[in-house]
C-alpha cells in the first residue's frame, strides 16, 4: 500500500467539500443508471470519516447524503492509492457501511452506494 500525502488529501477533501464541486464529481463518476436515480439538490456533505486512524495514512473517505428515489441514503466515497486489486476492499467498505448504519439506528436501514476510487 502506497501512502497517500496528507497534501493530497487535503486537496481532494477541499476540492470535494465545495457542494456544487461534489455534485459535479458525482455526476460525471457515477454511473448513468444511479446518477438518475439521485436528487442532485439533495446532496449534502457529512462531517463523518469512518476510516481507522491507523490507516488513515492510506486512504481517506467522503460521506455524502443524497435522496434516492425519495428514500434517505449515502453516497460513500473511499480513495485510497491501489497498485494492484485488493481482495479484501470488500469486507472494509462492509466495516465503514456498518458503522453508517449504527449511527442511522433505529431508523431503517438506508441505501449506501460505496464507491472505490
Amino acid at each position: 500500500m502506497e501512502k497517500i500525502s496528507k497534501s493530497h488529501d487535503r486537496f481532494f477533501k477541499e476540492v470535494l467539500g465545495d457542494i456544487e464541486t461534489a455534485k459535479s464529481f458525482l455526476q460525471h463518476y457515477l454511473p448513468p443508471k444511479i446518477v438518475r436515480l439521485i436528487d442532485p439538490e439533495s446532496i449534502t456533505i457529512e462531517k463523518d470519516s469512518y476510516v481507522e486512524k491507523d490507516l488513515s495514512e492510506y486512504f481517506f473517505d467522503l460521506l455524502f447524503r443524497v435522496k434516492m428515489q425519495q428514500e434517505e441514503g449515502y453516497v460513500y466515497l473511499l480513495f485510497e492509492h491501489k497498485s494492484k486489486v485488493d481482495k479484501h476492499v470488500s469486507l472494509q467498505l462492509l466495516g465503514y457501511m456498518t458503522s453508517i448504519w449504527k449511527k442511522t439506528v433505529p431508523q431503517p436501514l438506508p441505501v449506501i452506494l460505496p464507491v472505490v476510487f
